[in-house]
């Protein structure tokens, strides 16, 4: 993720090994103390650093952000407003911004209806219809130039390893773009598959094991320093009316034999055959997101949570599109079978996550099959979609006619940042 610089504010700061005040403090860091601190996904109220040869987490809300970043102004009617330390109203409220203040704006795209914003009184999350946005943050540095690591990574880590080395790997993936879960010191499986995807990209062998090369790679950092971001450039900085590039295959090589599978079947699904869904969710989450969620790592979390749709027929169950935004801080508007309002979704900046069956007019899926694809664009009458199927990639875009009078499409689930 985006790193930011700025300065402790409030006292000495604790330093966590993962983003709860219960758990083991690292170190303390001193007041008015200079600091490089990045966003964690799914842990709004915390923000990830180092100091004194340690990696952790510490509250945003004792962090003021001095540079980096996009620029807000706050646009209340009256009286100022209120900055809280978690983006919901009924979080504790950090300070008052006053009306027609700047704020910096460190993040506009995790929670629906919140901006992470920051002054010299702290940072913390704010209502976005009362903030215009003057300038917003990059992903990555608009030079392309890959920023140094907090902390070098040393030795090697696998599967199942521990410990503050755990956390710089997972802080670096992050940097770099390539989701990871939560930054937490734990080398589970959603890291080592971001280990997996680092890899590919990298022209590294693919083990899952961060080793020497690996390492190198990780570490370096500069314009030629020929370390690969998680996305692609037009993603990083996506916005409507730009294409999405972050594609993904449910039969992509590094995951197509991962298994998938569905309890009440005879047989072992895997991502390549049964994944449609999560892989069309993945790219998704990766073009709203700006960071590579790739489809195994949503796979994890289908099954680990309990999403799988053991009859073996859709892939999930209804409770999972929901989940997922929640999941990977996305917005979620909810369904429709109507080709009007998903055109309307598309003109408002969302992506949309659509059921189909099969018939005549399209091979998207065999006449007797079903199977999930992402509509991103209407463009000159024809809907472009992304489809994870790989069999599938010389059908010729449809009109939209056809598509507004089709039978085919059951439901499409509507995502924006």
């Amino acid at each position: 993720m985006e790193a930011f610089n700025g300065y402790v504010i409030g006292g000495a700061l604790n330093m966590r090994a993962t983003t709860s005040t219960s758990s083991d403090r690292l170190t303390q860091i001193p007041n008015g103390t200079n600091v490089t601190v990045s966003l964690v996904a799914g842990a709004p109220e915390w923000l990830s650093t180092s100091y004194g040869g340690y990696s952790g987490f510490v509250l945003a809300q004792y962090i003021a952000v001095t540079n980096s970043g996009g620029e807000c102004t706050v646009t209340t009617e009256s009286g100022g407003l209120n900055v809280r330390e978690a983006p919901q109203t009924d979080a504790t409220r950090i300070y008052v911004a006053a009306r027609n203040s700047s704020l910096r704006l460190l993040d506009y795209t995790s929670y629906s209806g919140w901006y992470c914003v920051s002054s010299s009184e702290g940072t913390g999350w704010a209502q976005s219809q009362f903030l215009t946005i003057i300038t917003t943050p990059p992903f990555v540095p608009d030079d392309n130039t890959i920023p140094a690591p907090a902390t070098q990574i040393s030795g090697k880590l696998q599967y199942d390893d521990r410990g503050s080395m755990v956390i710089a790997l997972q802080t670096r993936l992050n940097q770099l773009l390539y989701y990871c879960g939560n930054i937490d010191g734990v080398f589970g499986s959603d890291t080592e598959w971001a280990v997996k995807y680092f890899q590919q990209k990298n022209g590294l062998s693919i083990d899952g094991v961060v080793g020497a090369n690996t390492c190198a790679k990780l570490n370096a950092y500069g314009q030629n320093c020929g370390t690969v971001w998680g996305v692609d450039y037009s993603i990083r900085h996506w916005t409507k009316g730009v294409e999405p590039q972050q594609y993904f295959m449910n039969g992509g090589q590094m995951w197509a034999n991962t298994p998938f599978d569905a309890a009440n079947t005879s047989g072992q699904e895997t991502i390549g055959d049964s994944g449609n869904c999560p892989t069309s969710f993945a790219m998704i989450a990766s073009t709203l997101r700006g960071t590579a969620i790739i489809p195994p790592i949503v796979c994890n979390f289908v099954i680990s949570e309990g999403y799988r749709d053991n009859s073996g027929n859709t892939g999930v169950t209804d409770s999972f599109f929901r989940a997922a935004a929640l999941q990977y801080n996305l917005s979620y508007a909810g369904t429709t079978s109507s080709m009007s309002q998903v055109r309307t979704a598309l003109d408002q900046g969302q992506l949309v996550l659509i059921r189909i069956v099969g018939n005549e007019a399209h091979h998207y899926c065999s006449l007797s099959g079903a199977t999930y694809l992402v509509v991103y664009k209407i463009q000159d009458n024809n809907v472009l979609v992304m489809n994870p199927n790989a069999n599938t990639q010389s059908q010729a875009a449809l009109p939209y006619s056809v598509w507004e009078s089709a039978q085919w499409v059951r439901e499409g689930h509507k995502y924006g940042r």
